[in-house]
């Protein structure tokens, strides 16, 4: 079962309290057992899951045998709506602001409006191949980031997003837009991956010598602080890296297992509405952090699998952890994982 760790004023403590210093103590210590959880239940099937979203009062999981569609109350598995097609290896599921679901899957991209589906197929050797990211962008653009690069969607189909020099074609983990309207592209490459941001039709391209910690960026958020966060790693290798408030190129800094997380591969970072902070990885399950209060999780305590792949806060307040061995869904009864902090005052965020 997972153990509390205590971090006081470690590396870890100081990114999620926005402290402007930074020092790394030595390991973390653990108190105590935590009891069995209650209102966690794992779902299977769907047996994989790289996607989760939440369209017309219905959960969505996209994974490696295609789509699947659940109850948010109950879990259960409902049927799928007809005419849906046969999509396999589903990495990306978007709501856009039109409240159409949008699916990125291995052989091309397909749309839902509620009624009827549109789909498109992709080529794989031209951008962005196999789809495996998905963004709309405050101008109304539905971006595809894919194995094959960055393309947008258009009346006339895909076209290639222009790049920086030497960055076309390169796969695509991962797409996010900040608050400020800033495009943040994660690449694949352990080698020649990084992170590049466009801003007002300018890209830069970061990387190691910038403090990530990892080439292969995996997943990219935007906390409620406005600070951006990445998911970084490969194998054994990575970190979650968090910048300043502003996003600035020279102030990132990143955390692992020495700093309480799981492991140093971070497949994903979540912030939920107890504003904990989930670092989920490949191989060891996950880490919840909350302040200076850290607690380790794996699939004694609940988790379908070891590798967290997917998380979704729905409208229920339910939390949902997909992973490659399917779902946990945590009631929302019982999704703050940590006692009240007796310091805070009544009626104040955990």
């Amino acid at each position: 079962m997972g153990r509390p760790v205590f971090l006081g004023a470690s590396v870890l403590a100081l990114v999620l309290l926005g402290a402007i210093a930074w020092w790394g103590l030595g390991p973390a210590h653990t108190s105590g057992e935590i009891a069995p959880r209650q209102g966690w239940t794992i779902l299977r099937p769907p047996h994989d899951v790289n996607a989760l979203a939440e369209h017309a009062g219905k959960i969505w999981a996209g994974g490696r045998d295609g789509l699947a569609l659940l109850d948010p109350k109950s879990g259960a598995v409902l049927p799928l709506p007809d005419g849906t097609p046969d999509m396999g290896y589903v990495k990306a599921l978007l709501i856009d602001r039109a409240g159409r679901l949008w699916v990125g899957h291995r052989t091309g991209l397909a749309r839902f409006d509620g009624v009827n589906w549109w789909r498109i197929a992709v080529s794989p050797t031209a951008p962005p191949g196999p789809v495996t990211a998905l963004v709309e962008t405050q101008d109304g653009r539905i971006l595809v980031g894919g194995e094959a690069g960055l393309a947008a969607l258009s009346n006339a189909g895909l076209a290639p997003v222009d790049m920086p020099d030497g960055q076309a074609g390169r796969a695509v983990l991962a797409l996010f837009e900040d608050a400020g309207a800033r495009l943040w592209v994660g690449l694949s490459s352990a080698s020649l991956g990084g992170l590049l941001v466009e801003a007002g039709g300018t890209w830069r391209a970061l990387g190691r010598d910038d403090g990530l910690a990892h080439l292969r960026v995996n997943h990219i958020t935007q906390d409620r602080e406005g600070r951006i966060w990445l998911a970084t790693g490969f194998g054994q290798q990575g970190g979650a890296c968090a910048s300043d408030r502003s996003g600035n190129r020279d102030s990132w800094r990143c955390i692992g297992a020495r700093d309480g997380l799981a492991s140093d591969m971070v497949r994903l970072v979540f912030e939920d509405r107890h504003g904990q902070f989930w670092f989920g990885t490949e191989f060891d399950g996950a880490a919840v952090v909350l302040a200076e209060r850290s607690l380790r999780l794996a699939r004694a305590d609940g988790l379908s699998g070891f590798e967290l792949k997917a998380m979704l806060e729905d409208s229920l307040g339910n939390l949902w952890l997909g992973s490659d061995k399917g779902l946990t869904r945590i009631d929302a009864t019982a999704t703050a994982l940590f006692p009240a902090d007796p310091t805070k005052p009544k009626g104040g965020r955990e």
